[in-house]
C-alpha cells in the first residue's frame, strides 16, 4: 500500500491539474467568446458599410449570421436600416431572420422596430419591398392608386415605390412614430406655391390648427401617424364642390373605414364617418423625411381617391441650408469654355451630357448667389429651353383664364383641368447671356383640342433647332417652323393628337433634312373608325410636306417620349419608346425593324442610346422595367417568360425603371430616377447595379430629367431644388440648390451656364 504522504502529493497534483485544466478551459471559452464577438463585430460593421465582400467574408469565417449587438440589431437590420439592398438580398437569401427588432433612437425617444420599419422611414423603397415580399406578416392594408386595399400577392406587385413606403409608414408599428415626429416638428409656416399659406400649431390633446392669413382657422383631429381630418359641426353646410355633393357609394363607405380603423373610439369614428357622408371635410397629411417635418398635403372632401386634388404645402425651413461649396465654387474655370450647342430635348442626341462646358456646382436663386439673370416667362410651361450660339428659344401657352389652376406633386390620373378657355401659344427667342427677350411670336391661338392634366401644360413639348430652323410642336395645335429671326416658314396640322385629359408632351427630332414626330394618340378609350389614330412620321425640313407616317398600335395606353436616333451600328434608326412595344424604325422609310413588348399605361422616358446600347424602361407600376438593346437588332426581340437577356437584350431588369424622368448614361453608369427621388445607378454595360440612393424632396417629386457635365449629375425636383450628385459607381450629394420656384421641365447647359426653367421664370445661372 503506497505511503499516504504519496497519496496525498498524487491528490494535491491531481486537483492541481483539474485546476489549470480549468483556467485554460475557461482561457480557451473566453478566448472563443472574444473571437465569436470580433467576428459579430466585423459582420455588423460590413454590414452597415454596406460592403458585400466582406460581409460574406465575415459569414465564412465562422460568424454568425443572425448575432445580435447590443440594441437587438442583427446584420441585415443594420443593412435595411442604412439601405444596402445587396446585402440585404445576400442574408435573407442566406436564411437571416427577417422579424428582427432593434432598439432606435428618434428625437430622442426609444423605440422599438422592425427591419422593415427602419427601411421605410429612411425611405430604402427596394430594401422595403424586399422585406415584404419574403417577411413573414405582410401588413393588413396595401397603399395602391391612393387606396387602402387588403393585402394580396397580386396588388403588392402592382404598388408604386412611394405606394411601398406609405405602405408600412402607417402600419400600427411605425404610425407612433410618425405621430411623434409630427407633434414635435409640426409648427411653423407652411407654403405652396401659388402663395396659400398657413401656420400649423398642434394642441396638446393631439389636435392639429392651421391658421390662414386673415385668421380663420381649421381645426383637424388626429386619425393615425401623420393623418387627420378636420372636424366639423353638425350645424356646418357641405362645401358646394362637385366632389362634396356627390352620392358616396358603398366603395366610398369601405374605404373611409379604412383609413379610420386606426382611431381607438368607435364611437369617435362613427361620427366622423357620418360627417364625411353629410358633410365631408379636409384630409391632412404631413410629409416627413430623415425623422423630420417637411409639408403637408391637403385634399378636400376626404384622403386619396375620396377627395379632391391634393394642395401641397412645403415648411419654412424645410430647405436645407446652402451648400458649404457655395461661397469657394466659380463655374470651375477661369476661362469661360467655347459654348456648344443644346439644340433639342436633352442637348445633342437627347443624352443629356454637356462635358467640358463648366456649369457651376452652387447657386442659390433666392439670394441671388451665382445668378446671372432671370427672366419670367408668362403662361404655362414645361417645355425646357434650348441653346443655338447665343440665342435661347423656349415656348409657353397663356390662357385668357388669368388663374389657370395647376398643381405639382402626386396629383391622381383624374386630376385633369377643365380649363377650356383661349390659349395663346408663343415662341420666344432669349440672350444667352443676358435673358433679354429679343423677339416674341404668337404661333397660334385658340381654345385646345385636347385636355391636360393639372401638373401639364398646353406647352410640354421642347422645340428643336439645327442652326437654321426651329422647329416647335404644340401636339393638337399643330407643328411649325420659324427662322432664327422668328419669320414662320411652314406649319402643318397633324389633328387630333395626344391624349384626350393629359395632352402632349413629345418633343421633334430633327435628322438630316426632315423632322420627326412622335404621336401616341389615346382619346379616352375611344376607337377610331379609321384605324390607330397613334402614329410616328416625318416630314421634310424645309417643307413640312410629310415623308412618311407610319401606324402605331398605342392607342389604348399612354406616352410621351420623344424618338431618338441611333447611328452606332452602320445603320440609322429611329427608337421610339411606347405603352405596348418599344419600336425600332428605319427614318428613310418609316418601316418597323425591331419591337419589344414591355406593357405600361404610361410610358414618359425617352429612349437613351450610348455606349454602343440602347436603353428604354418604364415605371409606371411595380414592373419598373429596364432594357438594354443591341443596335443590330431585327423583329421581335421580346424576352421570353424566365429570360433576361437574348440575342438583342444584352441585359434587363424588371425594377428599377423611372416612371417620368427620362434616364442618363453618363460614363459607364445608367442612372435612374423616379418621381419619389430614388436614384438607381448601373453598369451601364452589365447592368450590375451600383446603388440605390434617395434625393430627399419636400413632397412634389420628380418629373423633370436629369443631365450632366464635368464628373456631376443635375436632377430638378418639382419642389424647386437642383440636386448636384457626384457622377461614379457610389452616391454622393455634391449641393442642394434652392430655385424658389416649381420645377418641371428638365435643364440646358452650355458654355459655362446651366439654363433653367421653373414656373414662372428661367434662369440663366453661372458662377
Amino acid at each position: 500500500m503506497p505511503p499516504r504522504h504519496h497519496e496525498g502529493t498524487k491528490k494535491t497534483f491531481s486537483s492541481s491539474s483539474c485546476f489549470r485544466a480549468f483556467v485554460a478551459a475557461c482561457g480557451l471559452w473566453a478566448a472563443v467568446a472574444v473571437s465569436v464577438r470580433a467576428q459579430g463585430e466585423s459582420l455588423w460593421s460590413a454590414a452597415q458599410q454596406g460592403n458585400l465582400a466582406q460581409v460574406q467574408a465575415a459569414l465564412s469565417k465562422g460568424a454568425a449570421i443572425d448575432e445580435v449587438a447590443p440594441g437587438g440589431a442583427t446584420a441585415l437590420f443594420y443593412a435595411a436600416e442604412r439601405g444596402h439592398i445587396d446585402v440585404v438580398e445576400y442574408l435573407a437569401g442566406r436564411g437571416a431572420d427577417l422579424s428582427v427588432t432593434a432598439n432606435v433612437t428618434i428625437g430622442g425617444a426609444s423605440y422599438r422596430i422592425s427591419a422593415l420599419a427602419a427601411a421605410a422611414l429612411g425611405w430604402h423603397v427596394e430594401v422595403a419591398r424586399t422585406l415584404l415580399a419574403r417577411g413573414p406578416r405582410p401588413p393588413q392594408y396595401l397603399v395602391v392608386h391612393h387606396e387602402l386595399m387588403p393585402y394580396s400577392k397580386s396588388e403588392f406587385d402592382t404598388q408604386r415605390d412611394w405606394e411601398v413606403i406609405n405602405t408600412v409608414l402607417r402600419t400600427p408599428e411605425v404610425e407612433p412614430i410618425t405621430r411623434a415626429i409630427v407633434r414635435r416638428g409640426a409648427q411653423g409656416t407652411y407654403r405652396t406655391h401659388d402663395g396659400r399659406v398657413y401656420r400649423a400649431s398642434p394642441d396638446p390633446d393631439g389636435a392639429m390648427h392651421l391658421t390662414a392669413v386673415d385668421g380663420s382657422v381649421l381645426r383637424f383631429e388626429p386619425v393615425g401617424g401623420k393623418a387627420f381630418i378636420q372636424r366639423l359641426p353638425p350645424s356646418a353646410q357641405a362645401p358646394q364642390s362637385t366632389l362634396a355633393r356627390r352620392p358616396r357609394t358603398e366603395r366610398d363607405l369601405t374605404m373611409i373605414r379604412r383609413f379610420l380603423e386606426p382611431l381607438p373610439d368607435a364611437s369617435k369614428r362613427n361620427e366622423l364617418l357620418e360627417q364625411f357622408v353629410d358633410r365631408g371635410g379636409t384630409w391632412l397629411d404631413f410629409t416627413i423625411g430623415e425623422n423630420r417635418v417637411l409639408g403637408f398635403e391637403l385634399r378636400e372632401g376626404g384622403p386619396a381617391r375620396l377627395g379632391g386634388t391634393p394642395v401641397i404645402f412645403v415648411k419654412d425651413g424645410a430647405r436645407p441650408a446652402s451648400s458649404p461649396l457655395l461661397e469657394r465654387e466659380i463655374a470651375a474655370s477661369a476661362l469661360a469654355p467655347v459654348p456648344t450647342n443644346w439644340p433639342s430635348f436633352r442637348g445633342p442626341g437627347a443624352s443629356g451630357v454637356a462635358d467640358g462646358q463648366s456649369p457651376p456646382i452652387s447657386w442659390d436663386a433666392e439670394r441671388s448667389t451665382n445668378i446671372r439673370w432671370k427672366t419670367r416667362i408668362e403662361g404655362l410651361g414645361h417645355s425646357s429651353p434650348i441653346v443655338w450660339g447665343d440665342r435661347i428659344f423656349v415656348t409657353t401657352a397663356i390662357s385668357a383664364n388669368p388663374n389657370p389652376e395647376f398643381r405639382p406633386g402626386g396629383v391622381r390620373g383624374d386630376n385633369t383641368s377643365d380649363d377650356r378657355s383661349v390659349q395663346t401659344w408663343k415662341l420666344l427667342c432669349l440672350d444667352r447671356s443676358t435673358g433679354t427677350v429679343l423677339w416674341e411670336r404668337t404661333v397660334h391661338a385658340g381654345v385646345p383640342r385636347v385636355g391636360r392634366h393639372l401638373k401639364s401644360t398646353f406647352a410640354t413639348a421642347t422645340p428643336a433647332t439645327d442652326g437654321r430652323r426651329v422647329i416647335v410642336s404644340f401636339g393638337a395645335e399643330g407643328l411649325y417652323s420659324y427662322d432664327l429671326e422668328g419669320t414662320l416658314l411652314w406649319k402643318k396640322d397633324l389633328g387630333t393628337v395626344g391624349h384626350s385629359s393629359y395632352g402632349f408632351g413629345s418633343s421633334p427630332t430633327i435628322y438630316r433634312d426632315m423632322v420627326i414626330i412622335q404621336s401616341d394618340t389615346n382619346l379616352g378609350g375611344k376607337p377610331s373608325a379609321t384605324g390607330p389614330s397613334s402614329f410616328i412620321a416625318a416630314y421634310d425640313l424645309a417643307t413640312g410636306s410629310e415623308r412618311w407616317r407610319t401606324p402605331r398600335d398605342e392607342d389604348s395606353v399612354s406616352s410621351f417620349g420623344t424618338p431618338v436616333i441611333d447611328e452606332g451600328s452602320g445603320r440609322s434608326i429611329v427608337v421610339a419608346n411606347g405603352g405596348k412595344r418599344a419600336r425600332g424604325y428605319d427614318p428613310t422609310t418609316g418601316k418597323e425593324v425591331w419591337s419589344l413588348a414591355a406593357p405600361a399605361s404610361i410610358v414618359t422616358p425617352t429612349p437613351v442610346v450610348a455606349l454602343g446600347l440602347i436603353f428604354v424602361m418604364s415605371g409606371d407600376t411595380g414592373y419598373q422595367p429596364i432594357f438594354a438593346i443591341r443596335p443590330t437588332a431585327t423583329g421581335d426581340i421580346t424576352l421570353k417568360p424566365g429570360q433576361e437577356t437574348n440575342d438583342f437584350i444584352v441585359w434587363s431588369s424588371t425594377r428599377g425603371g423611372s416612371f417620368t424622368p427620362t434616364p442618363i448614361v453618363y460614363g459607364d453608369y445608367l442612372y435612374s430616377i423616379n418621381v419619389s427621388g430614388i436614384v438607381g445607378c448601373y453598369d451601364a454595360r452589365t447592368g450590375e447595379r451600383k446603388y440605390v440612393g434617395r434625393l430627399q424632396h419636400l413632397g412634389d417629386g420628380f418629373s423633370g430629367s436629369p443631365v450632366a457635365a464635368d464628373g456631376r449629375l443635375y436632377f430638378a425636383s418639382e419642389d424647386g431644388d437642383v440636386f448636384v450628385v457626384k457622377a461614379g459607381p457610389r452616391f454622393e450629394l455634391l449641393a442642394t440648390n434652392p430655385m424658389g420656384e416649381v420645377i418641371l421641365s428638365t435643364p440646358a447647359i452650355s458654355g459655362g451656364m446651366i439654363f433653367i426653367r421653373t414656373l414662372h421664370h428661367l434662369f440663366g445661372i453661372g458662377g
